[in-house]
């Protein structure tokens, strides 16, 4: 969990936070919280690491509001990963 928040972090350029797990089983389950501006137009969502599931293995999409999505592809490799698919237009 800790080298995932600290590349998305490097990546985006934003804080994630810990979000408080469900009945207190923080030792079976992590949660760390993309912020979100509830006045403008984005996405949310968590990274979760939970017992009995593994990283990777494309099991990550990750949805980001950018004027120039270039920018934020250019600090990939600085932060550990690579890119598997360049950017592609949505519309």
């Amino acid at each position: 969990m800790d080298r995932a928040k600290r590349f998305y972090e490097r990546v985006l350029a934003l804080s994630l936070e810990k979000l408080p797990t469900p009945g207190g089983i923080e030792e079976e389950m992590q949660m760390m919280a993309f912020p979100i501006a509830m006045s403008g137009p984005g996405s949310s969502g968590a990274l979760v690491k939970m017992e009995g599931f593994s990283a990777g293995n494309y099991s990550t999409i990750i949805y980001f509001d950018s004027k120039d999505c270039s920018i934020e592809g250019g600090r990939i490799k600085a932060a550990g990963g690579k890119v598997v698919q360049s950017r592609r237009s949505l519309s």
